[in-house]
């Protein structure tokens, strides 16, 4: 019981680190890959030292280097989401994930959806057009897709621990090398002031690795739908962030659909939660 504490806790604060993104990103005064590779620099070294302590062997493999590219992805098109529209539209449209859980369930494990699956999926769907009703052309449409593309991602970083060869640390290690090199051809152009060299520091060692680490040390105490409920406090803290900090609001639509993603969210998880074997509880899972 304990374990299971602890690890709700870690996914619990991972997700209050993640939620934090918004703010940090809109501080810094860089384009989004070069923004998210020099923060990859700082994180890659929290993650390292994470792995180190905790005896956890660092190597490469097809599929690492598959999460690898997964990970990049997943954080280079939510930071370009983040810039190009607001920080809670694309922490929201992030977290459409559930939509894809789904999908790549039915593909990969060829597990066809239920009845709540089916409806849980018309939910988020209908909550992603609601994101769109009032921005359909310019930055924030990219920016939308780019939410949409991270969630996708972001849904295969969920699932990652259950896929047989995958190696979360060491995808996330590895792709904090690619995403680094990835903006190697764009640092010489930035503006290297001492605010965003502070703030890059602070995303990326404390919001980015340190929610990591503990989202990773979660992950191995409860299981991946107990993670996914917990980690619904991001897409309630970020708009209220930067709500707070930057005086940055939702549109009326996004609002709406917001709600309905968000309670899809809440809906889908509680219910495959309540599906888990019962050996989980025997296992220290919930």
């Amino acid at each position: 019981m304990i374990y299971r504490h602890r690890g709700i806790l870690s996914v619990f604060f991972g997700a209050v680190c993640f939620s934090f993104a918004g703010v940090l990103i809109k501080m810094i005064d860089w384009p989004a890959v070069p923004s998210y590779g020099g923060r990859s620099f700082f994180t890659f070294f929290a993650i390292l030292g994470y792995m180190v302590l905790s005896g956890h062997r660092i190597y490469l493999s097809p599929k690492i280097i598959l999460g690898a590219v997964i990970f990049s992805v997943m954080n280079n098109t939510i930071t370009m989401s983040t810039l190009l529209t607001t920080a809670g539209n694309a922490i929201m449209l992030q977290f459409t994930m559930p939509l894809f859980i789904i999908l790549f369930t039915w593909m990969i494990f060829r597990k066809r959806p239920g009845r709540l699956e089916v409806l849980c999926s018309i939910g988020v769907f209908i909550g992603m057009i609601c994101f769109f009703l009032d921005q359909l052309s310019g930055d924030s449409f990219l920016g939308n897709i780019m939410g949409i593309v991270s969630g996708i991602c972001c849904a295969l970083v969920y699932m990652m621990k259950q896929l047989p060869g995958f190696d979360y640390d060491n995808s996330l290690l590895w792709s904090c090398v690619l995403s680094f090199l990835i903006g190697i051809p764009y640092y010489g152009s930035v503006n290297w002031s001492f605010q965003n060299i502070f703030f890059i520091f602070i995303a990326g060692f404390f919001q980015t690795g340190a929610g990591f680490i503990l989202m990773s040390f979660g992950l191995d105490l409860v299981s991946p739908i107990a993670a996914a409920l917990t980690s619904t406090i991001e897409p309630i803290l970020t708009p209220f962030w930067t709500l707070i900090f930057l005086g940055e609001f939702l549109s009326p639509f996004a609002m709406v659909g917001a709600v309905i993603v968000l309670a899809t969210s809440l809906i889908y998880n509680i219910s495959a939660g309540r599906k888990q074997p019962a050996a989980d509880a025997d296992t220290g899972h919930i």
